[in-house]
C-alpha cells in the first residue's frame, strides 16, 4: 500500500496557507476605510469620426472603437451614401 502521510502533510500545509491569506484579507478590509463613492466605469474612445452630407449639411459623429470599426463603419456609409 501507498503511504499517503507526505500527501496529508502537504495538504495540510496548503490549507494553512489559504487560511492565513483570507486572514490577510479580511484584516485588510476592517483596516481600510469604505470608499465615499464607488468609481464608475466609462467607455473612452480614442477614434472618432464626422461625416458631413454636403447636400444637405446634415453630420453625424461617432465614436470609434478602433481603426478596423472605422473601416468597416465607412464601408457602410459608402455603400448606402456613395456614387
Amino acid at each position: 500500500m501507498a503511504s499517503y502521510t507526505y500527501r496529508k502533510k502537504r495538504r495540510e500545509a496548503v490549507l494553512r496557507k489559504m487560511q492565513s491569506f483570507r486572514d490577510a484579507k479580511a484584516r485588510k478590509r476592517v483596516e481600510s476605510p469604505p470608499p465615499d463613492r464607488e468609481p464608475r466605469m466609462e467607455r473612452w474612445n480614442r477614434f472618432e469620426i464626422t461625416v458631413k452630407d454636403r447636400l444637405t449639411g446634415e453630420t453625424g459623429t461617432f465614436e470609434l472603437r478602433s481603426l478596423r470599426d472605422c473601416a468597416r463603419r465607412l464601408a457602410v456609409v459608402m455603400r448606402y451614401c456613395g456614387n
